[in-house]
């Protein structure tokens, strides 16, 4: 027994290979060459004991930037370079979109926690780097020219910068975990009004 033919058995392919394509009007669900049984497709599935929280733009309370060493990452990277598997985790608290004072419960932990969630960013700092694109989306413009003023002796200290809530990319990884993909910019409450 062939693939197809197995297929075909559990109701998803044309009984009669010459009827056309699922879409055709001649393959229309219970039309000639089409078994009865209902098509559906599969639902999209969370890793296990992944948060649950949607795509898109998600409000964020930014709480820490942490340097964290991740060994099993630490060799050549895809474009043949070093990597010591060092990544910058910028931590965020999920916030709820309708009121910016309460954070998003974590619905995968027993304890009712916020929702934390993280962007990762190689430890580059350049203009190009990621952790440039994410600070500064985090930073307003003054802010990111004293940044880039600054020296070793006179370095940039940003003590008001935890609890500034932002607009983030939230994705999902090919395991199903959900994850910031970029800041997008500082919530303006009168603009959300």
């Amino acid at each position: 027994m062939t693939t197809r033919d197995i297929v075909r058995e559990i109701g998803q392919l044309p009984t009669d290979t010459n009827a056309g394509s699922a879409g055709s009007s001649a393959g229309s669900a219970g039309g000639k060459g089409f078994n009865t049984v209902g098509f559906t497709l599969p639902t999209r599935t969370a890793g296990a004991g992944a948060p649950e929280i949607e795509d898109g733009l998600q409000l964020a309370r930014f709480d820490d930037l942490k340097i964290v060493k991740h060994p099993d990452w630490a060799g050549i990277d895809d474009y043949g370079h070093n990597d010591d598997g060092q990544r910058y985790h910028f931590q965020f608290t999920m916030l709820d979109k309708d009121d910016p004072n309460h954070p998003v419960l974590d619905d995968s932990s027993s304890e009712g926690d916020p929702l934390e969630l993280e962007a990762l960013t190689r430890l580059a700092t350049g203009a190009r780097s990621g952790f440039r694109k994410h600070l500064s989306k985090l930073l307003t413009p003054a802010e990111l020219a004293a940044y880039d003023a600054a020296t070793p002796e006179d370095q940039f200290k940003a003590d008001f910068l935890p609890g500034r809530i932002v607009h983030v990319s939230v994705t999902h990884s090919k395991g199903g975990w959900p994850q910031i993909e970029s800041v997008v910019g500082i919530f303006n409450p009168k603009a959300a009004k």
